[in-house]
């Protein structure tokens, strides 16, 4: 799956939010780690409940483990996935409203067996419990963004935008739809994942991992970009930066193995939160900075 989309360098964040439990829906780490969720698990690509949120658990234990996320908001991220119709065919939500002016949110099998003909039952036409219901009911997906005309609902963006960019969706909450980079841009003046942009003849543009914000460069055609690389060895290659020659490090985070671009010369430890070179054969474990096998 295609990695998430937000502008936010990731793994250069080794505390981005601390907020408590149940962190609220609209605090901006959890709209990011929705659509990085969203954007690597794609609901509508769903082809089972289990393998979906296996998925979104590997994102946001990835996010926790760089600091993009803190680890009190990941309960309410997961309980989103968790509670929607993502890999489940001809499920639906279904709000009701309880006579204490309470909304509530099922998932249920199909339409048929949410009971509309009761008062207060509606179908959502959003697939997550988080999005689905609001006050009085169900929500209705706003077809206007803050982004010039793009706008609409989750899988059914449209709308102009500004030349360069063309309306995508980009995250499970409002607004869905944004203004992202079409191709036609600089390879480097693009993030990931959307490294999509030019590069001179001989060339193309890869990432420096699938973490998203990470960043986009031009590396020689028939070579494989870091974002593309088997983690496992991490054998590929990355664009020279601005202090000289970058390598594609191994790379772990709360158990998850990634490759992501380092200087060559930058042994693991360095920094904040501390990507780097380890000696072959191990892996920089993140956040904190040390080796092991």
């Amino acid at each position: 799956m295609s990695s998430p989309a937000w502008p936010v360098a990731v793994l250069l964040l080794s505390a981005w939010t601390s907020v408590a439990a149940d962190c609220p829906l609209d605090d901006p780490a959890v709209v990011a780690a929705r659509a990085a969720v969203e954007t690597t698990c794609p609901c509508a690509a769903a082809t089972s409940s289990g393998t979906y949120r296996e998925c979104a658990r590997g994102v946001v234990r990835g996010l926790v483990g760089t600091g993009a996320l803190d680890a009190a908001c990941q309960r309410t991220v997961l309980r989103c996935s968790q509670r929607s119709t993502c890999g489940r065919p001809g499920a639906v939500t279904c709000c009701s409203l309880r006579s204490n002016g309470a909304v509530r949110c099922a998932v249920k099998r199909d339409a048929s067996k949410c009971p509309t003909s009761r008062p207060g039952y509606c179908v959502g036409t959003l697939a997550s419990c988080c999005d689905a219901c609001g006050d009085g009911g169900c929500v209705v997906p706003t077809t206007t963004t803050t982004l010039g005309a793009c706008g609409g609902g989750p899988g059914s963006c449209f709308g102009n935008c500004p030349a360069g960019l063309t309306c995508t969706f980009v995250q499970d909450a409002p607004p869905f739809c944004a203004c992202t980079p079409d191709g036609s841009q600089p390879c480097g003046s693009v993030q990931v994942p959307s490294c999509n942009g030019t590069c001179p003849a001989g060339q193309h543009c890869a990432g420096d991992g699938i973490v998203p914000g990470l960043a986009c460069g031009c590396i020689p055609d028939g070579a494989t970009g870091c974002d593309q690389a088997n983690t496992a060895t991490c054998s590929a290659t990355c664009p020279d930066g601005v202090g000289g020659p970058r390598v594609c490090a191994p790379i772990a985070t709360s158990g998850i193995d990634l490759c992501i671009c380092v200087d060559a010369d930058t042994p693991c430890g360095t920094g904040s939160p501390g990507l780097g070179v380890c000696p072959p054969g191990e892996r920089c474990e993140v956040p904190g900075g040390s080796c092991a096998p």
